[in-house]
């Protein structure tokens, strides 16, 4: 894990040992989002969405930085982070529950017993304060945006990218899905 702002979560290969242990047990990695990977080119209507992305992109190019014995590090999205984190708990809930569990009534009201989630890491809901106490500031004769609403707006904007692209991907599915039937 990284800190720059925000905390960027990093995947690092497997040592050629562990690959070798894994290979000889029958075991493989997992891709988790192998659609991410070969995604098709915008169009130029989303220019500045594009620029957005690419600045995106070389960061996470950056972020793949060599290890001393030449693996490369990757980078992983919050999506792939939350789906590592629900594999995680549906093998080790037991020892999970322990470190991150809180204490709820059981059955019986009685007792107390510790139980956790992944999604405890997520947010799916994002509080935000009512827009008077959230006003634009001005500065002599200009006005400025309030920072809340420049961060808001962003993660409303990245929200509205994600649903385009998960719609896109599904009218490309549904394209596959009709071309197999036809063979």
């Amino acid at each position: 894990m990284r800190k720059e702002g925000s905390i960027k979560i990093f995947k690092l290969p497997l040592s050629a040992k562990n690959s070798a242990q894994m290979k000889k047990e029958g075991k493989e990695e997992m891709d988790l989002f192998p659609a991410l990977e070969d995604q098709e080119e915008p169009s130029k209507a989303t220019k500045k969405q594009d620029e957005d992305e690419l600045e995106i992109e070389i960061e996470a190019a950056e972020d793949r930085e060599a290890l001393s014995d030449g693996r490369k590090k990757k980078y992983l999205l919050p999506l792939e982070v939350r789906e590592h984190l629900k594999l995680l708990w549906q093998e080790e809930k037991d020892i999970l529950d322990a470190m991150f569990g809180a204490l709820v009534p059981s059955h019986g009201g009685k007792k107390f017993e510790k139980t956790s989630n992944y999604e405890q890491f997520f947010f799916d809901v994002l509080p935000v304060s009512a827009t008077r106490y959230r006003p634009a500031s001005k500065l002599g004769d200009e006005i400025f945006e309030n920072a809340q609403n420049t961060h808001l707006t962003a993660i409303l904007n990245a929200n509205i990218r994600i649903l385009e692209i998960r719609q896109k991907k599904g009218s490309k599915d549904k394209d596959n899905d009709s071309d197999m039937k036809e063979v």
